[in-house]
C-alpha cells in the first residue's frame, strides 16, 4: 500500500527519459496523438525528438493542452496526418484496457501505425480476459530497468516496474522483447 494518497484522473506524469528509451528501442512514427497528456512531459520530449505532436486530456492540468478530449469517447482523429498514439493511460478501474482497445479501434479504422503504452510491466502477466489484445497487430514489450519515479522531489525507491506495450499495424512476426540497457 502507498503512503501517497492516491492523485484524482490517476495524473501521474511520466518522466521523460521513458520517451528517449522508447525512441531508441522502436520507430516512433513523425506525426504522434499524446491522448492523455496531462502536464506535457511526454508530448514535449517526443517534440524535442523531432515528433509532431497533437497533446490532448480529459482534463487541463499545468500547462495548455492542443485540445480537450476524453480520448474514450472520440469518433474520429483529432487532426490529420496522426499515425501513431503514443501515451501513458490512467490505471485505475480498468483504464488500461479501455485506452488499449480505443487505440486499436483507431488503428484499425483510422490509419494509426504505431500505438505505444506506457503500462506496468505485469501488465500482460495473467491477461486471459484480454488475451485479445496481444494477437493481431502486438509488436513488442519493451521493459524499464529503471523504475518510473511518478510524484516528483520523491526520495523512496518507486515500487513498480513499467513496461512499453507497442502494437505495430499489420505486424506479421512474432512478437519482440526487449529490456532496456542498463546504464554505466
Amino acid at each position: 500500500m502507498s503512503k501517497y494518497p492516491r492523485i484524482k484522473n490517476d495524473a501521474y506524469f511520466s518522466e521523460t527519459w521513458t520517451i528517449t528509451e522508447l525512441m531508441d528501442a522502436w520507430y516512433i512514427p513523425q506525426t504522434i496523438w499524446e491522448c492523455a497528456a496531462g502536464n506535457l512531459n511526454m508530448a514535449n520530449e517526443l517534440r524535442e525528438q523531432g515528433r509532431k505532436v497533437y497533446a490532448s486530456d480529459i482534463k487541463t492540468y499545468s500547462k495548455k493542452l492542443d485540445g480537450k478530449h476524453d480520448f474514450l469517447k472520440m469518433k474520429k482523429l483529432p487532426v490529420k496526418g496522426i499515425t501513431g498514439i503514443v501515451t501513458n493511460p490512467p490505471y485505475a478501474k480498468g483504464q488500461p484496457e479501455l485506452f488499449i482497445r480505443k487505440a486499436l479501434w483507431f488503428m484499425e479504422n483510422h490509419g494509426i501505425k504505431i500505438i505505444a503504452m506506457l503500462l506496468k510491466t505485469e501488465y500482460s502477466h495473467n491477461s486471459k480476459n484480454r488475451r485479445d489484445l496481444f494477437d493481431k497487430d502486438f509488436a513488442c514489450k519493451f521493459e524499464l530497468t529503471r523504475r518510473i519515479r511518478w510524484i516528483p522531489n520523491t526520495k523512496t525507491t518507486p515500487r513498480e516496474l513499467h513496461s512499453w506495450f507497442i502494437w505495430h499495424k499489420d505486424h506479421a512476426q512474432q512478437p519482440v522483447y526487449k529490456l532496456q540497457k542498463v546504464s554505466q
